[in-house]
């Protein structure tokens, strides 16, 4: 980076390197490289930019010159370690508005790496001012995103650079070098091939190549990795190498296969093995571990998203793979939610090649593919959401719906994974916490569970008192009885987990009793009494004990106050929470936590932005309208909590009085939009229960499925007004289980002449089926509500309502009357024509 007095615009300077124009051997030329990228560096200081930068897309009394000035002395800054000063100097430039042609020159000068580990260390560190620069970072990359898309997606320009390799001059070589390494992405497939990479001729060209792959560095890591399988023995010789240099944590697995691999080449394995070593820092191959357990690592990585491995702090969404039939590189540009999980996968599957019985890879993957089913039902809704409010097109949708469809897969995947391992995909799942992939792991389930997999009443206190008095370790549950995790997800804390749970043993009916009975019923009863609890987001840091009992002293008063409350402890897991579905009614979000960067990844037509857990949850459309409190410290903290969160939110303030909350939250309930969206809500998961108890079949079940009756009655209560997607399961219920106390129920559904047809008929056919069980006779006011209905003029009704007298115990002269009626009002007779005299 130039001194901050140097001039603006200079020439790169020129350094001699010994360019060889004899020819070299094969394998050294690799290494040359490197060690030329070693000396060289990271970027260079003023390559030229594409296109020239104008002043007159700047703001008024603003010059490119004064704005790269601020940029050197802020980069000069960052790199003494004075991150306050340097941000003040990258944000004072910002403030003049530097076009994007600008921007994009001052990206290039600076280097993508630089504004990478900005971005990296904004992430994984609590310094403030690494997290702003970060956000100065993240905007830079923003900012200039237009103009570098022209350029890093035509062919003719990523071409030109790459035929500037070949050349002898340094200042063209190196130039060359630090526009692809710019471009990114999109200009790896020409220099990772056959014709290059791959290529023993043309050692100078290739030397370059190698060079500007090395500091491509996290762009080059996927496509190397991917270059290993190459047939081509000098290709996967020199991605090896190269790999080792670069000493990216997410290329060990497969280096240490190359090692392992029975069938790869002597001199291959060499060269994996010295990369390997680099990485890990070991001295011997022998001290790794095997390469199966470094793909599970990889693969947990993946799935948490955790940074050492998501490197995509850009706008570059891209899945590489190998086309061994025809020696190529692949590309594909994927949706920013997706492009975990996919790497999870493949890493699970690349695990899973070397040894499919490595049973903790399954369990990984079981949850993976829930989870891609999970983000691709949120993407498409919330691509629908966004339609429904005009901020997307139709155009734009119809590309989120086909990107989607392609995902549709994970289902038929996740089913191949088998009952087993699903189970351990389950309980790994429900000890993450992840509530909406623990769901989806439990509907997979409901047509793979056996009765024989889950435990009996009191399982294991017999083994574990054996255990205990032999001195050894009691088994655990889970290791003696696989479907363990589903009974274990009847006590989650999250209520839609125990319902989805409950629904499938309810579906199971098992022939006996096992650990967790008495739960089913207790959760579907719930679930089919679900009015609409307000659901209360808590995004609260939990470093020492005062947060724990700030956090668990509002939780008791959320929980007094009807409210069920749900605990993120970082940023990024309650914006993740706040997305998830169903959203919450209110999130809680203590001050600091909500100025903490968030990277929020949004749909694929839209660029990936950076911004605070605040400007996530505010701009979102998911949770645009969830209405936020901000909780301060104290006078201090809610003094400056006002300045930066404006009127957009309402604020608490520790201590929280009971009443305070109450009368806080009376306010924000009172809106009929809040009272819409959470009673919808509410209705899904009773529809589900509903249903569930209406599937079983009460004369083969060991569930004491009276106990629902209260509760299904009551969903048929008009002051309820529940809908009729619960109310008819509830009615079929009733109806099955025969039970006397539903009549009167019954019978008011039938005579309420507003209710729909659906609905009456099937309230009919109830009253039918509790007659047809018990013999009763109707009580003289269900008699006559039912003979009135017997001339209803809706058939369904009335054939219904034929057959329930026919199963009931009335008399023949009850039956004789009837006749007469429905004969008298059912048969329409027109008069006579009278004879004339």
């Amino acid at each position: 980076m130039p001194a901050a007095d140097s001039a603006p615009d200079r020439a790169a300077p020129t350094v001699k390197i010994p360019f060889r124009s004899h020819r070299m051997k094969r394998l050294p030329s690799a290494l040359v490289a490197l060690a030329l990228a070693a000396s060289l560096p990271l970027q260079a200081a003023d390559a030229p930019a594409p296109g020239k930068p104008s002043d007159s897309l700047l703001r008024a009394g603003s010059s490119s010159d004064e704005i790269k000035q601020l940029f050197r002395e802020g980069y000069d800054l960052y790199q003494r370690g004075h991150l306050e000063e340097a941000y003040q100097k990258l944000e004072k430039a910002l403030e003049r508005e530097p076009s994007s042609d600008l921007a994009l020159y001052l990206r290039n000068e600076l280097g993508t790496h630089v504004l990478q580990r900005m971005i990296r260390e904004a992430w994984e560190s609590n310094d403030p001012n690494k997290r702003k620069l970060g956000d100065t970072a993240m905007r830079l990359l923003r900012l200039s995103a237009p103009v570098l898309e022209r350029v890093r997606k035509d062919p003719a320009e990523i071409q030109k650079y790459v035929e500037a390799l070949k050349q002898k001059e340094f200042d063209i070589v190196w130039g060359a070098i630090h526009h692809l390494v710019n471009i990114g992405p999109w200009a790896i497939p020409y220099l990772v091939n056959k014709d290059l990479l791959g290529n023993e001729r043309e050692d100078d060209f290739r030397t370059n190549a190698i060079i500007c792959l090395v500091q491509m560095r996290d762009d080059a890591v996927w496509p190397l990795i991917e270059a290993l399988s190459s047939p081509n023995k000098f290709m996967r010789q020199n991605a090896a190498i190269i790999l080792g240099h670069i000493r990216d944590e997410r290329a060990l697995a497969a280096l240490k296969w190359a090692v392992e691999n029975p069938n790869e080449l002597p001199e291959v394995k060499v060269r994996a093995a010295e990369s390997a070593l680099k990485i890990t820092g070991a001295r011997k191959i022998e001290e790794l571990k095997s390469a199966k357990e470094y793909y599970y690592l990889l693969a947990e990585k993946y799935y948490y998203s955790l940074p050492s491995v998501i490197r995509t702090f850009g706008f570059d969404w891209v899945q590489w793979r190998w086309d061994e039939a025809n020696d190529a590189l692949l590309m594909r540009e994927v949706p920013p939610y997706a492009l975990n999980e996919l790497m999870a996968e493949e890493a699970c599957l690349d695990g899973l090649m070397i040894d499919a019985e490595y049973t903790p890879l399954w369990g990984l993957l079981g949850c993976v593919h829930a989870a891609q089913l999970v983000e691709n039902t949120l993407a498409l809704e919330g691509a629908e959401d966004k339609k429904k409010l005009d901020l997307m097109t139709d155009e734009e949708l119809t590309k989120i719906k086909a990107q989607t469809a392609t995902f549709e897969r994970s289902k038929v995947l996740e089913n191949l994974v088998g009952r087993k391992h699903l189970y351990r995909a389950l309980d790994r799942s429900l000890d993450d916490g992840t509530a909406l992939v623990s769901v989806c792991l439990i509907n997979s389930l409901r047509g793979m569970v056996k009765f024989e997999e889950l435990p009996a009443p009191g399982a294991g206190a017999a083994a574990a008192r054996e255990a205990v008095e032999s001195g050894k370790e009691p088994p655990r549950p889970r290791e003696s009885y696989p479907a363990y995790p589903l009974i274990k997800a009847l006590t989650d804390k999250d209520k839609r987990v125990r319902y989805a749970a409950a629904g499938v043993l309810l579906d199971l009916n098992p022939p006996s009793k096992f650990l967790g009975l008495d739960a089913v019923l207790v959760n579907l009863l719930d679930a089919v009494g679900e009015m609409g609890a307000r659901v209360v987001l808590i995004v609260h840091d939990e470093r020492d004990n005062d947060d724990r009992r700030a956090i668990a002293d509002l939780e008791k008063k959320l929980i007094s106050l009807s409210c069920f409350p749900v605990v993120a402890t970082s940023p990024r897991e309650g914006v993740v929470k706040a997305k998830g579905f169903p959203a919450p009614d209110l999130v809680i979000l203590q001050s600091k936590m909500g100025r903490e960067i968030f990277f929020d990844i949004e749909l694929p037509n839209k660029k990936t932005v950076t911004q605070s857990a605040w400007e996530s949850l505010r701009d979102d459309v998911r949770t645009r309208a969830v209405p936020k409190y901000i909780l301060c410290e104290d006078e201090a903290d809610l003094a400056k909590a006002k300045e930066i969160y404006e009127d957009k939110a309402w604020y608490l303030k520790k201590p929280i009085e009971r009443m305070e909350l109450k009368n806080q939250l009376d306010k924000t309930f009172a809106s009929p939009e809040a009272q819409k969206d959470t009673k919808g809500r509410a209705e899904k998961l009773a529809q589900a229960a509903a249903e569930a108890l209406a599937r079983l079949d009460p004369f083969n079940t060991i569930y004491s499925f009276r106990e629902a009756v209260p509760a299904l009655i009551r969903n048929l209560d008009p002051q309820h007004q529940r809908p009729d997607a619960i109310r008819i399961p509830c009615i079929e219920a009733l109806g099955h289980f025969g039970d006397a106390r539903a009549l009167a129920a019954l019978g008011s559904t039938v005579a309420e002449k507003s209710n729909d047809k659906a609905v009456r008929a099937a309230a009919a056919k109830a009253l039918s089926e509790i007659y047809r069980q018990t013999a009763l006779a109707p009580s003289t006011e269900l008699y006559d509500i039912m003979k009135a209905n017997l001339v209803d003029g809706e058939l369904d009704v009335e054939v219904n309502l034929g057959e329930g007298f026919g199963n009931s115990s009335i008399t023949n002269a009850q039956r004789l009357e009837l006749q007469k009626h429905r004969r008298l009002h059912g048969d329409k007779f027109k008069p006579g024509v009278q004879m004339q005299q």
